[in-house]
C-alpha cells in the first residue's frame, strides 16, 4: 500500500471510530429489553438482507472479502431508511453495516467484539420483543439464530 493508500485508509478507519463510538456509547445506555428489540430487528433484517443479497452477514470476514462493496449498499439502506421514518429498521441494519465494517477491519474489529457484547444483553428479550414486534407490524419476525454471533466478532476469544 503506498502512502497516499495507506492515508485515506487511516482517515477513512478514523471516521468509521468516530461513528461506530458514539453509537456503542448509546447501546451501552440503553436497557436489557431496548436492545432485546434492537436484536429482534437486526435479526429479522439480517434474514432478509441475506436471502436479497446472498450473503452470509455472520460471516463477515468473508463476506466483505468476496463482496466489498456490500457495506456501501448497506450504507445506502440505512440512509433509506432514516429518510422514509424507518428509525428501528435503520438501527437494525446499522447492526449489520458496523458488523461488516469491523469484520473488514482489523483495527475496528475490538468495536464489533463490543458491540455483540452489548447485543448479548438483549438474548433474554429477544423472544418478548418479537412477539411485541409481531403483534404492532402484523408481521411474523424472524429471529432464528438471534443468539449467533458473527465469526471473529466473539466477545471473548479464547
Amino acid at each position: 500500500m503506498g502512502w497516499l493508500e495507506r492515508k485515506f485508509y487511516n482517515w477513512g478507519i478514523g471516521a468509521q471510530k468516530r461513528e461506530i463510538d458514539p453509537w456503542l456509547d448509546n447501546l451501552r445506555s440503553v436497557n436489557g429489553d431496548e436492545v432485546g428489540t434492537l436484536l429482534a430487528v437486526a435479526t429479522h433484517i439480517r434474514h432478509g438482507l441475506e436471502l436479497r443479497l446472498g450473503v452470509d452477514l455472520l460471516d463477515p470476514i468473508l463476506t466483505h472479502t468476496a463482496k466489498p462493496d456490500l457495506i456501501f449498499e448497506l450504507h445506502r439502506i440505512v440512509k433509506h431508511c432514516q429518510s422514509t421514518g424507518q428509525q428501528s429498521d435503520a438501527a437494525g441494519v446499522m447492526v449489520w453495516l458496523f458488523t461488516l465494517r469491523c469484520g473488514a477491519a482489523l483495527e475496528l474489529r475490538q468495536r464489533g467484539r463490543e458491540l455483540w457484547k452489548e447485543l448479548q444483553r438483549g438474548y433474554p428479550h429477544v423472544k418478548e420483543a418479537a412477539d411485541s414486534l409481531g403483534a404492532l407490524s402484523g408481521k411474523t419476525i424472524n429471529i432464528d439464530g438471534f443468539d449467533r454471533i458473527p465469526i471473529g466478532l466473539e466477545p471473548s476469544v479464547q
